[in-house]
């Protein structure tokens, strides 16, 4: 009898310790081996949960939970997580609560490209949304940390996001706790659980640095290029999550002290703007900036829609940029200017993000400038017999066109300086996406033309001049030889206008005056408007 009661004990013990392993160690794994999986649904790359603790008389607690990119990244780690749960425990609990207490993110960006992990979409089935009713959602102190390809860190923290359910409506809040000269952040809002539409207002003051706003470029693949500056945002934003295109937004966005880069290189510093938002359109107002040493002004409007592209229209001035300076970071390697400033205006419009549907036109001078770095220009003086006296290096420029897509067609253009001078003929081309040209010039060494332009009248000038002058197609890529880009071609006629831009040449000795400006600047302007004095 005693021997059969001690099996009975055993039996006993060894039912109680499987029944403790599997509560407490089996029970755990399963549970979070199963929630990997629920969650391995919603990301592209891998989940771990670490430390669970398994609570059947009150909350669940996790201690770490790690999402991975798809590079192995960590991209997102939740420690000291709390879980409610209602109808616990059974085989059909209900998940209600989520409190974490620390949420780190990571963003980065490796040549340009964003590193973003690819979340597939995912269904809830209507069994999956049984188990879970989320009435509450916190997170006590989160972080979104940004790298760049050389390591620079940028670190967003101190948010506090506060997420209640009320009927079938999401009440939240999400600020940015302490003090922090310059950033401040507040968000509240409500989202509608049935039809996602959501109402929210933002007051955000915020310094961007250059690795938040390299990951944004990289997100529109636009690589090589960053910026920072100062950013304040007063909004209201209403509409529907699941229809982007129709959500609509108001009130103003300010920039200021903004700085954009090429490849580490300045290209604009101290830009100053005011966004007015209205619905999808977005006008900039009064855009100020330096950029490459010199005073650029503007406006641009953009306005979006649904089922319509993107349109938008401005205008931009520039006075005395550096020549050095654009040609050291727009010419590409080697293609420096020595010296020269920069004067234009550009109105240009377009729709969507397609080059061929810009449109513009404006007028730029060139005063004093290098224009030895311009192939097709070197050609050209070396044709008409000056390559040994180096003109280049001290020219002023001046042209009239429009724009369509990458294509510039030339109103009107010249080259002067105290050697020669060149006149381009309206209707020539030059397509700055092949490097195509496509164009005739007059050209002649102002010695030459210096007697005959001044003292012979105007009605016996062709007769005369004739002679002296070159006329020379300029046809192909712009860095072909230019035995192949250049032909000489006969002079069939000289229009009052190029007689006149010689004289003014010689009379000037080779500078392009305020007065010859002018002429330029009217070609823009409406019939009606009277030209500036």
């Amino acid at each position: 009898m005693k021997r059969v009661f001690r099996i009975y004990v055993i039996v006993i013990l060894v039912v109680v310790l499987v029944l403790i392993t599997f509560l407490l160690w089996l029970v755990p794994a399963v549970v979070s081996r199963q929630a990997e999986k629920a969650l391995s649904k919603t990301w592209g790359g891998q989940v771990n949960i670490e430390d669970l603790e398994l609570n059947y008389f009150g909350p669940v607690y996790l201690g770490k939970v790690i999402y991975y990119d798809k590079n192995d990244r960590k991209f997102i780690q939740a420690d000291k997580a709390k879980i409610i749960l209602e109808n616990w425990p059974s085989l059909r609990p209900v998940l209600t609560e989520i409190e974490i207490g620390k949420l780190s993110t990571r963003f980065s960006t490796s040549n340009g490209i964003s590193t973003l992990p690819v979340i597939p979409s995912y269904a809830q089935s209507n069994s999956s949304q049984k188990k879970i009713d989320i009435r509450k959602f916190s997170i006590n102190n989160a972080e979104i940390i940004v790298t760049d390809s050389r390591n620079t860190t940028s670190r967003y923290d101190n948010l506090q996001l506060q997420v209640t359910k009320k009927d079938v409506f999401y009440d939240f809040t999400l600020n940015r706790a302490g003090f922090i000269p310059h950033d401040s952040l507040l968000v509240n809002g409500r989202i509608d659980s049935k039809t996602l539409q959501t109402e929210l207002s933002l007051q955000l003051q915020h310094t961007v640095q250059q690795p938040e706003m390299a990951l944004m470029f990289a997100v529109f693949n636009i690589p090589e290029i960053s910026a920072e500056g100062k950013l304040a945002a007063n909004l209201k934003i209403r509409g529907p999550l699941k229809q982007p295109a129709e959500i609509k937004s108001e009130g103003t966005i300010n920039l200021d002290e903004w700085a954009i880069l090429k490849n580490d290189a300045i290209i604009a510093s101290n830009l100053t703007s005011k966004v007015n938002v209205k619905d999808q359109s977005f006008d900039f107002e009064n855009i100020t900036a330096t950029i490459f040493d010199g005073n650029v002004a503007g406006t641009l409007q953009i306005e979006t829609g649904k089922n319509r592209l993107t349109v938008f229209s401005g205008q931009v001035s520039a006075q005395k940029m550096s020549f050095t300076e654009l040609t050291s970071v727009l010419g590409g390697p080697g293609k420096k200017a020595t010296k020269g400033t920069v004067t234009f205006d550009y109105n240009f419009s377009g729709n969507g993000k397609d080059l061929q549907n810009l449109t513009g036109e404006g007028q730029i001078f060139l005063d004093d400038a290098d224009i030895s770095i311009m192939p097709s220009i070197t050609s050209t003086f070396k044709a008409i017999g000056l390559s040994k006296l180096d003109p280049l290096k001290n020219s002023d420029a001046a042209c009239t066109f429009t724009s369509a897509g990458p294509v510039i067609t030339i109103k009107k253009a010249h080259i002067a300086n105290r050697f020669a001078a060149v006149n381009v003929e309206p209707g020539g081309t030059i397509n700055l996406q092949t490097d195509q040209i496509d164009a005739h010039i007059i050209a002649a060494p102002i010695k030459q033309v210096d007697a005959i332009v001044k003292n012979i009248p105007l009605v016996n000038i062709f007769k005369n001049i004739k002679d002296k002058l070159i006329r020379l197609r300029i046809r192909g890529k712009r860095t072909d030889p230019p035995g192949k880009l250049i032909k000489k071609e006969p002079i069939k006629d000289i229009k009052d206008a190029t007689v006149g831009f010689f004289q003014d040449a010689i009379n000037n000795v080779g500078q392009i005056t305020g007065k010859m400006r002018k002429r330029y600047r009217s070609l823009n302007k409406p019939e009606n408007e009277p030209n500036s004095n």
